[in-house]
């Protein structure tokens, strides 16, 4: 699926494994391509009673949600003549969408490993450029290009002290990359770990390509132990905190946040 080329905008959602994901997350250069030279296009939605999910050429894709867009589509005034008493409310998706985490990195994987088998994907071996940027106990960000495939997505895998945690797509768009004549700019990632690090221990992160063990510049990248009188160190657990504490909404849950921090 789909039965045929289907167009999508880079905002519309597609259906995976219980979540809605926009299109603009799936691109590999492969399979799903981000389409040039387009001079206009007509947009054709279909709208339910509530949010829900339709199939667009066999692809389960979302109906519109009015997420303050409404206006921009040429029939408003006339939804408006129909529905002069439609009180206005806050969208509500029919699932949850996903744009970022490791169910996400799971199912780029999954589609570009996909690709490859019915003869779309790129073979991932030889020369590859690319960097680790940051590596911090929440995430990591890069970016990685096959120097034989300039756009197609590169996959990687990353370990945290030698045990492998999880695979993911290089395909994310950084306007830097494409200034910088990085392919079509669509060659990064932002992994983020699924529960923070453990920051009283020593880790030594290694990101690389699975296909060969080829490591990107960068790796591997060691983040070692906060030490509690480290700035840095408190002003990241104060804010982590922080946003605890907001999330208190009553007094049995506040007690229960000062029972944990004594």
């Amino acid at each position: 699926m789909p039965k045929r080329d289907l167009y999508l905008s880079p905002e519309h959602a597609l259906f995976f494994d219980d979540m809605l994901v926009p299109a603009r997350h799936l691109v590999n250069g492969s399979s799903i391509c981000a389409a040039d030279g387009i001079q206009s296009i007509h947009y054709f939605h279909v709208e339910t009673a509530e949010h829900d999910v339709i199939y667009a050429e066999g692809a389960a894709a979302e109906t519109f949600i009015d997420c303050d867009s409404r206006g921009m589509f040429h029939n408003a005034a006339e939804f408006a003549e129909l529905y002069p008493n439609r009180p206005s409310q806050e969208p509500m998706c029919c699932v949850p969408v996903v744009e970022s985490g490791e169910a996400l990195a799971i199912l780029n994987t999954r589609l570009l490993n996909r690709a490859q088998q019915i003869g779309l994907g790129t073979v991932q071996s030889g020369p590859m450029r690319g960097n680790l940027d940051h590596v911090s106990p929440y995430e990591i960000r890069g970016w990685a290009q096959l120097e034989s495939d300039r756009d197609a997505a590169v996959c990687l895998e990353v370990f945290d002290n030698g045990t492998r945690i999880a695979g993911f797509v290089a395909s994310r768009y950084r306007e830097d990359l494409e200034r910088a004549g990085i392919g079509n700019g669509r060659h990064a990632f932002v992994f983020q770990f699924a529960a923070p690090l453990d920051s009283s221990c020593r880790h030594e992160i290694v990101v690389r390509r699975p296909s060969d063990s080829q490591e990107l510049t960068g790796s591997p990248a060691i983040i070692e132990p906060a030490l509690l009188e480290d700035d840095a160190t408190c002003t990241m657990l104060a804010s982590y905190l922080t946003k605890i504490a907001e999330r208190a909404a009553s007094p049995s849950e506040a007690q229960k946040l000062l029972r944990l921090l004594a």
